[in-house]
């Protein structure tokens, strides 16, 4: 028919497109005898054969077609009634568009009574998959093998089992000359619903995928590039909720993990790792330092060269003062306004293969910095990950929040009794606070500490136990 398509999809196989032509004919593809492809009607010809010809054969149940049916999630064509068999037309099939398909369809098979069959017989090796035989006056497509052994024997296997159950697939046609699935699939057998976008160009892929099972329900974001890939991944069960983030890939000439910055001697280390709505909301990393009374730097070894530097950063307090400093020259963090998020762009020229950035602030929880980006070159490119550095954070919420990170070799759990932290790899107890106590490995107290009636006080170079009432 001439109708025109407005989707291309290349993860589908040209056989499989061919299929979809010919089943919107009403007909199957086949190649002929002289090699060409052919798109066929099932029983273009008709030849009668006797049931005593055959060795052995078996008959199996009637089938005959009393309706088309074709539904997408959105359109839904038919033609007939539900007297007898339903023939359902492929749900994937984009080229199906309009009522008259599905007419044109049925017309060709309406009230077409078939048999299952098998069984051996000499055959006439011109006769075609898809022809009717007609045994003894009963009806079978032909289908199976021919082989010649002084004369064509034929295995003839013709099946009908009639679709129990109906899938349907919504699909969205796009414009785009990229390659871009929108698609709902509803799996009754499987009691499933799937919806998916995904977009996919010569260097860089993106799905966005939500899944429902009788036993959850989970939404998958994934943006791979040839450098980056992100994936986020929420799933909601019966006994509680999982969230996955990871990053992995990058060209970042700078980490982001902590154990890459050093204080200053006598100093305390000036920045912590901090994360927040606000910060997810207006940042590439999603991820951010706030910054301490103290100071944080870090060294990297690059080829001299021209290297741009950004960043991002919110004051927090308003008379707070802090800079960064970028191979002895400092920027002032000067933004005039507080809660605002401010970028800064500086472009340097490398001649002594360091690059060495420091971070000081004399206030604390003064300023947020994030998507601090050291990048090969004159311009600014949007923030990534080391490419050496895998960011994965893993929160699970089911009968207790059990919290990991790639940074640390241990995780916490809080459950209804308590906080425990545990070793990852021998999954041995580290430390407990529960309804039953405190228990810890290595216990380390500043100041002063009670236990039952004894009190344990440090007064200059000496440590006092005194006993207390109570």
């Amino acid at each position: 028919m001439d109708k025109e398509i407005s989707v291309y999809d290349n993860t589908i196989s040209a056989r499989t497109y061919i299929s979809y032509i010919a089943e919107q004919a009403g007909g199957f593809a086949s190649i002929g005898r002289d090699g060409k492809l052919y798109i066929k009607t099932i029983g273009e010809n008709t030849i009668e054969l006797k049931a005593k010809n055959f060795q052995n054969f078996t008959w199996g149940e009637k089938t005959k077609i009393s309706r088309i049916k074709y539904e997408d999630g959105i359109q839904l064509f038919e033609s007939g009634d539900t007297t007898y068999n339903t023939i359902y037309i492929n749900q994937d099939n984009m080229y199906i568009v309009e009522q008259e398909q599905i007419e044109n369809i049925y017309n060709l098979y309406k009230n077409l009574e078939i048999y299952s069959f098998e069984g051996e017989s000499i055959i006439d090796p011109a006769i075609d998959v898809g022809d009717i035989l007609e045994i003894d006056n009963k009806k079978i497509i032909y289908q199976g093998s021919i082989q010649y052994g002084g004369k064509f024997k034929a295995n003839i296997s013709s099946k009908i089992q009639c679709k129990a159950k109906e899938e349907t697939t919504r699909r969205v046609p796009s414009q785009k000359t990229i390659n871009k699935k929108v698609q709902s699939q509803i799996d009754q057998e499987k009691e499933k619903i799937t919806q998916l976008i995904q977009e996919t160009s010569e260097h860089e892929e993106k799905i966005t995928q939500h899944e429902q099972t009788i036993d959850s329900i989970t939404s998958t974001v994934l943006n791979k590039d040839e450098i980056n890939e992100q994936i986020n991944e929420l799933k909601q069960m019966i006994d509680g909720t999982i969230n996955n983030l990871t990053i992995t890939g990058g060209n970042n000439i700078f980490y982001y993990n902590l154990d890459y910055w050093e204080a200053e001697e006598n100093k305390n280390l000036g920045i912590d790792e901090y994360s927040d709505t606000n910060t997810k909301q207006n940042t590439t990393s999603r991820l951010s330092y706030i910054t301490k009374n103290g100071s944080a730097e870090q060294k990297q070894i690059v080829k001299n060269g021209t290297y741009t530097i950004s960043f991002l950063y919110e004051k927090l307090i308003e008379l707070a003062t802090g800079y960064i400093e970028i191979n002895g020259t400092k920027y002032i963090l000067d933004a005039e306004n507080t809660n605002e998020w401010k970028e800064e762009v500086h472009t340097i020229e490398v001649t002594s293969n360091t690059i060495d950035i420091k971070i000081e602030t004399d206030t604390d929880n003064s300023f947020l910095i994030a998507d601090l980006m050291v990048a090969n070159g004159i311009d600014k490119v949007v923030w990534s990950q080391n490419p050496n550095e895998t960011i994965t954070d893993k929160v699970t919420i089911g009968k207790g929040i059990q919290v990991e990170s790639s940074t640390s070799n241990i995780y916490t759990r809080i459950d209804a009794d308590g906080n425990r932290t545990f070793n990852n790899t021998s999954k041995e107890r580290v430390a407990e606070m529960t309804d039953k106590g405190v228990y810890a490995k290595e216990l380390e107290v500043k100041n002063e500490a009670k236990i039952n009636s004894l009190f344990i006080q440090k007064v200059g170079d000496q440590v006092w136990l005194t006993g207390i009432g109570g």
